[in-house]
């Protein structure tokens, strides 16, 4: 099992609890923040670095809409 440890940056911090709280309750994510508007993340799975980031991306997509929060308001930085 590998990890690719990630950055997420939100545009407006006020988001952020809930992402991170969306992200920690998933048995597969480590997450820890990093600033106040930063967030570390790793998946745990066996993928290629460029299948952990789109699956990263999927997820915070989903999150987006499901939150009603606009599309593109968290940013996959690495």
């Amino acid at each position: 099992m590998s990890t690719a440890a990630m950055r997420l940056r939100v545009h407006d911090p006020d988001i952020l609890p809930d992402l991170l709280a969306f992200l920690e309750g998933r048995v597969d994510v480590v997450v820890s923040q990093v600033g106040d508007d930063e967030l570390e993340v790793s998946l745990l799975a066996s993928m290629h670095v460029d299948a952990h980031r789109l699956e990263l991306e999927l997820r915070v997509r989903a999150w987006e809409e499901a939150h009603r929060v606009a599309a593109g308001s968290v940013e996959v930085v690495n």
